[in-house]
């Protein structure tokens, strides 16, 4: 059984540096798998909840955020979620053609 997966990501966009986790709404357990489709988020397609650590913000429309960067952001996360390791970082810039390579970590390691 596939449970509920939580990942931890760094999205950039310069000059920013925004810690988020993402929760992928779908699971193959049960009990899960019922309160998601209570919830209204079964579908064909998983949606992933992305949280604003700094901000305490949180939602599962990309389209809700009011920045480019966090709207960005979600859609290539929801996009790429399962091919996203934790820890990942996110650049926006990089996403958007703005830039030839993508940004490091602020951590100093990629």
């Amino acid at each position: 059984m596939r449970p509920l997966v939580t990942k931890a990501f760094e999205i950039r966009d310069s000059p920013l540096s925004i810690p988020v986790i993402a929760t992928q709404l779908a699971s193959d357990e049960p009990k899960e798998a019922w309160l998601l489709m209570d919830g209204s988020f079964g579908g064909t397609r998983p949606l992933v909840m992305v949280y604003k650590l700094r901000l305490d913000e949180c939602t599962f429309l990309p389209c809700a955020w009011r920045a480019r960067t966090m709207q960005t952001a979600h859609q290539y996360i929801e996009d790429h979620f399962n091919d996203l390791a934790t820890g990942s970082v996110i650049d926006v810039q990089f996403i958007l053609g703005e830039t030839a390579t993508p940004k490091v970590s602020e951590r100093g390691e990629g």
